[in-house]
């Protein structure tokens, strides 16, 4: 015989099952949100994956690449944090059908400076070079000689009395170009308060120049490369820090206080146009997933499997970024 106790005319029998079946209602809903939220995310990585799915794109492990961009998009622009070379990955390799220049490049393509400093460095770049570009010399096998070439070449750059008032003028009648897709890449980036670090060893005060002239300088962009020093006239003297090249960038980065800044976003995309520049890579802290992407502008056959090597995805031969902003939508659209 059942016994029942009565609460406002009803039976804690009763009670009790109506309760049950709100847990089973409550634990359906989690089951149909945990369905839509799996077909969700596998929809965004298929789009992503389809974005690169090009003749110019290169990914030697595409099963480990379309489990990063599932993490990247997990985890939404709010651990997102973007690491990027300059020179030749945000600037154009080629401009209209003609080799565009490095920031150095800037300075050497600059009419009102003597030929004899043009010549000097262009005697340093066909003797080191082939050095950096070189596939059969380790980091550490080419980083003496880059050294060397760097060091000579601010050796010349402060011995041409070149004032902060140039700069503006330089940069306005040079054969350099941001890539397609920057601008989009910068205001994106800037909307949604992604940290944007550039990292170059090409000089900063013309980066920051570049950027202005072509796009916009956000207040989430931060820029670590070589930035002149200049005397009270405005000549400039030297340059602020030690030496940044593209050799010694993960050993000038790994302990910079922008890191512990950001340390909560551990998603990583790692972008530049030489292998050295996935080192960086290893810079932030406490990462749970880091993408690089490496831009090959010439030579690919003889370069092609180092960057494979190098980076998750090759892209090669493109004047655009549009295939990192295709990457980007899912992931700043997400959460």
């Amino acid at each position: 015989m059942l016994n029942f106790v009565m609460i406002e005319g009803r039976t804690m029998f009763g009670v009790a099952a109506v309760g049950a079946s709100v847990i089973v209602g409550y634990g359906v809903y989690k089951y149909i949100q945990g369905k839509q939220s799996a077909r969700k995310i596998k929809e965004a990585v298929d789009e992503m994956v389809k974005s690169i799915d090009k003749p110019n794109v290169y990914i030697r492990n595409s099963v480990g690449v379309r489990e990063k961009l599932k993490k990247l998009y997990e985890g939404g622009p709010e651990k997102l944090q973007i690491i990027s070379d300059f020179d030749k990955t945000l600037t154009k390799f080629v401009i209209d059908g003609v080799k565009g220049c490095t920031v150095y490049g800037v300075i050497e393509s600059y009419k009102q400076f003597p030929e004899s400093y043009r010549e000097k460095a262009k005697q340093l770049k066909e003797k080191y070079m082939p050095i950096e570009f070189s596939s059969n010399l380790s980091s550490a096998e080419k980083e003496p000689h880059m050294i060397e070439w760097w060091t000579k070449s601010h050796e010349l750059l402060t011995e041409l009395g070149l004032k902060s008032d140039d700069i503006s003028q330089m940069v306005e009648g040079a054969p350099i170009a941001l890539r397609d897709g920057v601008e989009w890449f910068f205001v994106k980036l800037h909307e949604k308060k992604v940290p944007v670090l550039i990292i170059s060893g090409g000089l900063g005060d013309l980066i920051k120049e570049v950027i202005d002239q072509q796009s916009t300088l956000y207040d989430n962009v931060t820029i670590v490369a070589n930035f002149f020093k200049y005397n009270e006239e405005g000549v400039m003297v030297g340059f602020k820090e030690e030496l940044l090249f593209g050799n010694n960038k993960k050993e000038r980065t790994k302990d910079l206080p922008y890191f512990d800044k950001i340390k909560e976003r551990t998603n990583v995309i790692v972008m530049g146009d030489l292998p050295d520049d996935a080192h960086v890579s290893d810079s932030p802290k406490n990462t749970e997933v880091t993408l690089t992407v490496g831009f090959l502008n010439e030579k690919v056959d003889e370069h092609l499997s180092n960057y494979m090597d190098a980076f998750d995805i090759v892209i090669v031969d493109d004047h655009s970024i549009e295939l990192v902003d295709l990457l980007l939508i899912p992931i700043l659209r997400a959460n």
